[in-house]
């Protein structure tokens, strides 16, 4: 069943922005659907999505085979499928590919694909995606080059320039860099005395070549000092410094110096960086991004691949040597669209050796020569299961986005929706990554997605956006475990940097932080931890318990500032006008009575309530200094479905993408199968005490004097007029900052003496 009774929802929310920067988000969704999306109607066909179509997740840049039995194993039927049939694609362009096998003209088991594949330099995934399609071709195939001209005048390099690039991701800054979408990950960071050090082999190493090998270090200042400059900086190779720099600020710098022959070695080269004591400097403090170093390398090729950049446009001869075997391809890319398949012949040298030449690449072109040993396996093959989001003829008031693990669970959510009369689109995140992100897992694709049917559905648009999975800001997995089932996106705030903000999703209308959409998240790594909050969801709904406790509201303050309690005393004064009754536990000066306000907030909770409002500081894990409400404490609680709705107006304890800190606090309100809550808006970040006020102030008005229909709703409404009142940094950021855990959907008429 389809609602189409928004309008009163439209007014309540502010009529559409119509202005340049709506236009020029219409015109960038056009721009990306171009390719993939036909005018009003179904979308025209996407050749990457094609059934049957299959996903090639990439971590390294090399010659990938795929035979014709890995892909049954995927789920592929390879019945009658023609050898011209297969289509390989990357970012929705077809690149070329080489079909080897039988001469029937049948693609069966036997059959290999070749094609050559780059990884990916993104922040948000460790995988490159590439699109292979079966029986829609006749696809593009690599050319042979044509036979070179005048090879015996040409030139016979004895080595090539290659470049090693080191970049352990070990450890994380929330405040660096400064720039959006900048990478947050580095290999060390340095101060006096504590230097970084990386080892760099250099395979192939030719020592006496005439070119000298360089070094190249990216850096970034982490102090700023009044004095200049704020840093030095120092690169030394073994005992050798082969490079220094000074440099100022909070700022990216890179370090590049020549190195002096005879100073590397083919393997265990250590490179040093570190700080170089300044007087009158107090400390200097910088992070080490990368290290490469570019160096004369020989053409042997012992593990049975090789890739290097032909030195100019002249036509060269090249032989290959300590190769596993004679048989090798040998590949000249001149773009990824543009590869051309090179003759090469076997030829005298150490091991097994190839020689071949060419009348001259383009500027920037590469060979690659691979042998079968050298070809590599694509670690992940999964068929695609086709989806439709980019149809013009949707029409959804409630879009759930699902990680595929949790889909199942969360679906009586979804059908229960459907019954109240909402239009529910529920999706698997991967189909969203797949049609707005050409299969790569970036959190962009979610917003992408949110901005095409807010813009392009049919009306009513969407109302609500529920994300169901945890997310972490280590997106690539470098500390461990993937934990990104449904990505979060990372924004900066004033003094934390980077924080969790699901609040970026929706705002996608004009380039401000004003939402159109209501959103909220189920945090889940499980489907049993999902299907908990959903059941305390329905039950709010269906079958609450009977009682006071439905309009019955505590309020809970620390004891630092006298602000915390002068906000709660404002809040409750407005919730008794509205007829609840209210409860207050405060924490005395200096905490004293820590213990026992635990414990009577942990007895009140348990006896029932609706609504708790905590104003304070807080950690990951714990209300105030004093703990007087810990994650232990939320965990135990047994109120049973008696579950209030949690607003805490502190820092950090709804931080759920912390990639070391399975849970926050928010989190395990949420999780207690035996009661807890059943939604939660916390913050992520550090918060302001002025801001908060605002953000409750104008969350009561939402609620009582704008009637707003849903918890979603009345959170939307109270950001949107908190920004439209005040734009200053620290409004901005406690708006960005505050995530609801729960269904933004839930209905709140309850929470009114009458709803006519």
């Amino acid at each position: 069943m389809q609602s189409h009774t928004s309008s009163e929802h439209r007014m309540a929310m502010g009529g559409r922005k119509l202005n340049s920067a709506r236009m020029a988000t219409v015109a960038w969704v056009a721009v990306f659907c171009a390719s993939t999306c036909g005018g009003r109607g179904d979308p025209a066909p996407r050749p990457y999505l094609q059934p049957p179509a299959v996903r090639l997740l990439i971590e390294r840049s090399g010659v990938y085979e795929l035979s014709g039995a890995e892909l049954q194993a995927a789920g592929c039927e390879l019945d009658g499928m023609d050898r011209a049939s297969p289509r390989l694609f990357w970012d929705g362009r077809e690149l070329p590919i080489e079909v080897v096998g039988g001469e029937d003209g049948s693609l069966d088991a036997q059959d290999v694909i070749r094609f050559y594949a780059e990884a990916t330099d993104s922040v948000y995934t460790r995988y490159n995606v590439y699109w292979l399609t079966l029986g829609n071709g006749p696809g593009l195939r690599i050319q042979q080059a044509p036979p070179p001209s005048g090879a015996s005048a040409a030139s016979r390099p004895t080595y090539h320039m290659a470049t090693v690039h080191v970049e352990p991701q070990k450890q994380y800054s929330a405040m660096i860099p400064l720039e959006p979408d900048g990478d947050h990950w580095f290999a060390a960071r340095i101060r006096y005395d504590a230097p970084a050090t990386l080892s760099v082999d250099l395979p192939g190493l030719l020592p006496d070549a005439p070119e000298p090998a360089r070094v190249h270090v990216r850096l970034y200042g982490l102090s700023k000092l009044p004095l200049k400059p704020d840093h030095r900086t120092e690169v030394a190779i073994d005992d050798a410094v082969v490079a220094t720099a000074e440099w100022d600020g909070q700022t990216p710098y890179s370090i590049e110096g020549a190195i002096p022959p005879g100073t590397l070695k083919a393997q265990g080269n250590t490179v040093r960086v570190g700080c170089v004591k300044q007087e009158g400097v107090q400390f200097d403090l910088a992070y080490v991004d990368w290290v490469e170093i570019t160096y004369p390398r020989d053409f042997a090729a012992p593990s049975g691949f090789l890739r290097f950049r032909a030195p100019d446009a002249r036509p060269h001869v090249y032989a290959v040597t300590e190769l596993p075997s004679s048989e090798a391809i040998v590949w000249r890319i001149d773009s990824p669209e543009a590869i051309r398949r090179v003759e090469a012949e076997p030829a005298a040298g150490a091991g097994e050796a190839v020689r071949f030449a060419d009348a001259g690449a383009p500027e920037g072109a590469r060979y690659v020569v691979a042998t079968p040993k050298g070809m590599l396996k694509v670690p992940q093959i999964e068929l695609d299961s086709p989806s439709s989001l980019q149809s013009e003829t949707n029409q959804a008031d409630y879009i759930i986005i699902a990680h595929g693990s949790l889909r199942q669970a969360v679906e009586p959510l979804a059908q229960h929706r459907q019954s109240t009369g909402l239009s529910v689109l529920t999706t698997d995140v991967q189909d969203v990554y797949d049609e707005f992100a050409f299969g790569r897992a970036e959190p962009s694709a979610i917003k992408r997605f949110v901005r095409f049917a807010y813009e392009q559905y049919r009306r009513p648009a969407p109302r609500f956006v529920l994300l169901v999975g945890d997310a972490s800001y280590d997106y690539r997995g470098h500390l461990g475990a993937l934990l990104n089932l449904v990505p979060t996106h990372m924004s900066r705030t004033r003094h934390i940097g980077q924080s969790a903000c699901d609040q970026w999703f929706v705002c996608v209308d004009g380039d401000d932080w004003i939402p159109e959409l209501a959103i909220g998240r189920i945090p889940a790594r499980s489907p049993e931890d999902v299907a908990t909050i959903v059941r305390k969801i329905l039950t709010q709904e269906t079958s609450p318990p009977a009682g006071p406790w439905q309009r019955h509201a505590i309020f809970v303050a620390d004891d630092n500032e006298a602000l915390f309690g002068r906000i709660c005393d404002a809040a409750a004064a407005a919730y008794e006008r509205q007829g609840w009754s209210s409860e207050k536990l405060y924490l005395e000066k200096g905490g004293a009575n820590a213990p026992e306000l635990g414990q009577n907030l942990v007895a009140v909770l348990n006896e029932g309530c609706r609504f708790v409002v905590y104003v304070g500081h807080a950690t990951l894990d714990g209300w105030a200094h004093e703990r007087m409400l810990t994650m232990a404490q939320t965990e135990q609680l047994a109120n049973g479905d008696k579950l209030p709705v949690i607003v805490s107006l502190s820092c950090l304890d709804g931080f759920f993408a912390h990639a070391k800190r399975p849970d926050c606090l928010a989190e395990a309100w949420l999780q207690n199968p035996k009661g807890g809550a059943v939604a939660c808006w916390s913050p992520t970040a550090m918060g302001y005490s002025v801001a908060h006020q605002l953000l409750l102030n104008e969350f009561a008005e939402a609620v009582f004097a704008a009637r707003a229909s849903t918890l979603g709703e009345a959170v939307q409404l109270a950001i949107r007029n908190m920004l439209q009142r005040r734009s200053d940094q620290q409004t901005r950021d406690v708006a960005l900052m505050y995530v609801l855990f729960g269904d933004p959907a839930m209905l709140i008429s309850s929470w009114r003496q009458t709803d006519g």
